[in-house]
């Protein structure tokens, strides 16, 4: 076997490896949905989580509501866009330009990383976005609200 082949059978190996650990690190996520503490929504259904993504829903029981999330949530935007608004990161993408060309759609307002989101949720009473469960520090004050009346442990949870 000559050194190029040797290179191509390594990289796939690793390559192959990568996409392995991807996959099951996105099949592990608990992703939750979070509001600041002071909002009242307490539970929100997954028809309305779509509508508030794709555009079509500002408010929610009469309360502005607004879609944020963070760069860095590859793994968890994958789930979510799949579980919740029956979409492809490229499908989202294509949909928001198209949103943005017709002049009336705002998308949801994207931070650098989670850190920045998470502050952002505790400044912004108006501020919903969904998390993997695991990246959520204990000492902040913020609210998980339930989905279709289910919290994100049990079996029927949507968000998977």
């Amino acid at each position: 076997m000559n050194n190029i082949t040797k290179h191509i059978r390594n990289f796939s190996i690793a390559l192959l490896f990568f996409v392995i650990l991807q996959i099951s690190h996105a099949a592990s996520l608990e992703l939750v949905i979070l509001v600041h503490k002071d909002n009242s929504i307490s539970d929100i259904s997954s028809v309305d989580l779509r509508r508030i993504w794709l555009g079509k829903k500002g408010e929610i029981n009469g309360l502005p509501i607004t879609a944020i999330s963070a760069e860095t949530q590859l793994n968890s935007k994958i789930v979510f866009y799949k579980s919740i608004l029956n979409k492809s990161r490229k499908g989202l993408r294509k949909y928001y330009i198209r949103e943005e060309l017709k002049g009336t759609f705002k998308k949801p307002k994207s931070f650098k990383n989670i850190d920045l989101l998470l502050f952002e949720v505790q400044t912004d009473t108006t501020a919903i976005c969904f998390i993997d469960k695991a990246d959520l520090p204990d000492s902040l004050n913020l609210k998980i609200i339930t989905v279709d009346g289910k919290h994100a442990d049990e079996k029927d949870y949507i968000i998977k």
